[in-house]
């Protein structure tokens, strides 16, 4: 299958770093890193132009992060309760979802998309997880997701998690950035 060749234009988890030339299938390259301006066709003219604005880009990208980061401390351990219906044995009736987790932090002030929301699958039990909101390529924030049935149980899951000795280890910056 024919790959194209793209120069990033900031760093893209599993794909690589700014300025780095890398092949991609047309696709992706078409519907999503060039429409979202992070990357660009790895043509003579565009190779060009990059070495020209790489300064730029690599002082943007700094700014960006930085912004990320200072806007990281704000979220970074925050605890989202969610109050849903379940069956006795603790399996939800539906699930929770990256919208959800979104919609909640939304709710508290933190202005982050559905997409920005880290989480390897639906949430479909009763009890505290950790979860990841990306700020930046380079920047995730860790926070915990309590799922209960009452307000009451909430507050109780969350004591016994805090007081546990083999709690979840909340996910760092360093152990989700790939």
């Amino acid at each position: 299958m024919k790959q194209t060749e793209i120069i990033l234009l900031q760093r893209v988890p599993k794909l690589g770093g700014l300025g780095d030339v890398v092949k991609v299938k047309p696709g992706f390259a078409r519907n999503f890193l060039l429409p979202n301006n992070m990357a660009l066709r790895a043509t003579k003219d565009n190779i060009v132009f990059f070495q020209e604005k790489k300064e730029q880009l690599i002082a943007k990208n700094a700014d960006l992060r930085a912004k990320a980061e200072v806007y990281s401390e704000k979220i970074r351990n925050t605890v989202i309760t969610i109050i849903r219906h379940a069956g006795e044995n603790g399996h939800l009736y539906g699930s929770v979802s990256a919208k959800d987790l979104a919609g909640e932090l939304w709710k508290l002030g933190h202005k982050v998309s559905t997409g920005q929301i880290e989480l390897s699958a639906p949430l479909k039990e009763l009890g505290v997880f950790s979860a990841n909101v990306s700020l930046h390529a380079d920047v995730n924030v860790p926070f915990l997701v309590n799922i209960a049935k009452s307000q009451d149980e909430a507050q109780s899951q969350l004591d016994a998690y805090m007081s546990a000795d083999d709690k979840l280890p909340l996910p760092t910056e360093d152990s989700s950035v790939s």
